[in-house]
């Protein structure tokens, strides 16, 4: 058997093949590396399952007619002979006789089903051409949704940090800054996980602004906001300076926010 495989442009280049989804495309190039020397595979599931594609992308090259399937579950490329030319002294004729016996060839190569009881007729193509708009409908809404469900928690992750950044009295670093405060949001699974997680940071942010108003901390002994977000420091129990002991309060800020 010979141990290379062509693919002809007017084949993989048509718009047939580029509209088809990119793991329906890699199983056609596997299933044809795969084939024997006429073009028959007969363990297509099993590649399937070996290049990760599902059984939608074998359903997509039957119904776009990029494969013609058998009862026997053996498969065949339909354009193998567009694809492939094999020299007569590589050449090694398919075991798949029955098969073979069920396919003509066109005038420019194709394979094409005879008429067959048991096999597909062009009334069974038609209803898998059905099958494929409805898989291709399917998919295009599918895409559409996680399209609009990535959006809006990207703009939730973006009005949740403007939220928190317009409070942080120290503005520095403002990417950085949201890069960190969107990783920890990340983290929770659930737009409700996303809002209370924001709302613990919020809430852990609007002590320590009373600690630095109370103890009228200089901006520059205020940590870096991506420095208070690594820390977690809205995790902290923040004991606001009563009159009596502000003094001493002041005499240790310098020392509570030199990581910068």
């Amino acid at each position: 058997m010979a141990s290379k495989r062509m693919f002809a442009k007017t084949i993989i280049d048509s718009d047939a093949f580029l509209e088809m989804p990119q793991s329906t495309q890699l199983l056609y190039f596997h299933l044809s590396m795969h084939a024997d020397d006429d073009g028959f595979v007969n363990s297509p599931r099993k590649i399937m399952r070996t290049v990760g594609s599902k059984d939608d992308d074998i359903k997509v090259l039957i119904a776009k007619a990029f494969i013609i399937p058998f009862e026997s579950g053996i498969v065949v490329i339909k354009h193998w002979r567009i694809n492939n030319i094999i020299r007569s002294d590589r050449y090694k004729p398919t075991e798949y006789i029955e098969e073979k016996r069920l396919l003509n060839i066109k005038e420019n190569g194709a394979y094409t089903l005879k008429n067959t009881i048991g096999i597909p007729d062009d009334n069974q193509l038609g209803y898998q051409r059905d099958t494929q708009i409805r898989l291709d409908k399917d998919r295009l809404d599918k895409n559409i949704q996680e399209d609009s469900t990535r959006s809006n928690i990207c703009s939730l992750f973006s009005s949740l940090f403007l939220e928190f950044y317009k409070l942080y009295p120290r503005k520095i670093s403002k990417k950085k800054t949201q890069e960190k405060y969107t990783a920890i949001l990340k983290a929770e699974k659930t737009r409700d996980g996303i809002n209370a997680k924001a709302k613990e940071i919020l809430a852990g942010l609007k002590r320590y602004i009373k600690l630095w108003e109370s103890t009228k901390t200089e901006k520059q002994f205020i940590p870096h906001p991506t420095t208070w977000l690594n820390q977690e420091r809205w995790t902290d129990e923040v004991e606001i300076p009563t009159p009596q002991n502000k003094a001493s309060g002041n005499n240790e800020k310098r020392s509570m926010y030199t990581d910068l």
